[in-house]
Protein backbone atom coordinates (compact mmCIF):
# COMPACT_ATOMS: atom_id res chain seq x y z
CA UNK A 1 0.00 0.00 0.00
CA UNK A 2 2.91 2.37 0.59
CA UNK A 3 3.67 2.39 -3.13
CA UNK A 4 0.23 3.77 -4.04
CA UNK A 5 -0.31 7.46 -4.70
CA UNK A 6 -2.13 9.68 -2.22
CA UNK A 7 -5.09 10.41 -4.53
CA UNK A 8 -5.61 6.69 -5.10
CA UNK A 9 -5.43 5.99 -1.36
CA UNK A 10 -7.90 8.81 -0.70
CA UNK A 11 -10.26 7.40 -3.32
CA UNK A 12 -10.00 3.92 -1.77
CA UNK A 13 -10.68 5.39 1.68
CA UNK A 14 -13.73 7.32 0.48
CA UNK A 15 -15.08 4.28 -1.37
CA UNK A 16 -14.61 2.13 1.74
CA UNK A 17 -16.29 4.75 3.92
CA UNK A 18 -19.22 4.85 1.51
CA UNK A 19 -19.62 1.08 1.58
CA UNK A 20 -19.49 1.04 5.40
CA UNK A 21 -22.01 3.88 5.59
CA UNK A 22 -24.34 2.06 3.19
CA UNK A 23 -24.04 -1.17 5.16
CA UNK A 24 -24.88 0.72 8.35
CA UNK A 25 -28.00 2.19 6.76
CA UNK A 26 -29.10 -1.26 5.57
CA UNK A 27 -28.40 -2.81 8.98
CA UNK A 28 -30.35 -0.05 10.72
CA UNK A 29 -33.29 -0.52 8.37
CA UNK A 30 -33.21 -4.31 8.84
CA UNK A 31 -33.17 -3.89 12.61
CA UNK A 32 -36.17 -1.55 12.43
CA UNK A 33 -38.08 -4.08 10.32
CA UNK A 34 -37.28 -6.89 12.77
CA UNK A 35 -38.38 -4.75 15.72
CA UNK A 36 -41.70 -4.02 14.05
CA UNK A 37 -42.29 -7.65 13.01
CA UNK A 38 -41.40 -9.03 16.43
CA UNK A 39 -43.18 -6.17 18.23
CA UNK A 40 -40.17 -5.48 20.40
CA UNK A 41 -40.44 -1.71 20.56
CA UNK A 42 -37.51 0.64 20.12
CA UNK A 43 -35.94 0.38 23.58
CA UNK A 44 -36.44 -3.43 23.79
CA UNK A 45 -35.17 -3.77 20.18
CA UNK A 46 -31.89 -2.05 21.08
CA UNK A 47 -31.44 -4.34 24.04
CA UNK A 48 -32.28 -7.38 21.92
CA UNK A 49 -29.72 -6.59 19.22
CA UNK A 50 -27.03 -5.89 21.82
CA UNK A 51 -27.80 -9.22 23.49
CA UNK A 52 -27.68 -11.01 20.13
CA UNK A 53 -24.31 -9.44 19.28
CA UNK A 54 -22.89 -10.40 22.69
CA UNK A 55 -24.17 -13.97 22.30
CA UNK A 56 -22.59 -14.20 18.83
CA UNK A 57 -19.28 -12.84 20.09
CA UNK A 58 -19.37 -15.24 23.03
CA UNK A 59 -20.05 -18.22 20.74
CA UNK A 60 -17.29 -17.25 18.28
CA UNK A 61 -14.88 -15.99 20.94
CA UNK A 62 -11.38 -17.15 21.73
CA UNK A 63 -10.60 -20.46 23.35
CA UNK A 64 -10.35 -21.35 26.20
CA UNK A 65 -13.68 -19.79 27.05
CA UNK A 66 -13.55 -16.79 29.34
CA UNK A 67 -16.31 -14.33 30.21
CA UNK A 68 -16.60 -11.32 27.92
CA UNK A 69 -15.92 -9.09 30.91
CA UNK A 70 -12.39 -10.52 31.08
CA UNK A 71 -11.81 -9.59 27.43
CA UNK A 72 -12.79 -5.95 28.05
CA UNK A 73 -10.37 -5.48 30.94
CA UNK A 74 -6.91 -4.04 30.13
Amino acid sequence: MSGLSSPLLLAMFLASAGVIWGAGVILSHSTDVLCRRLRLGEALGGIAIQTAVLALLDAAGPRPRRPLTCLAAP
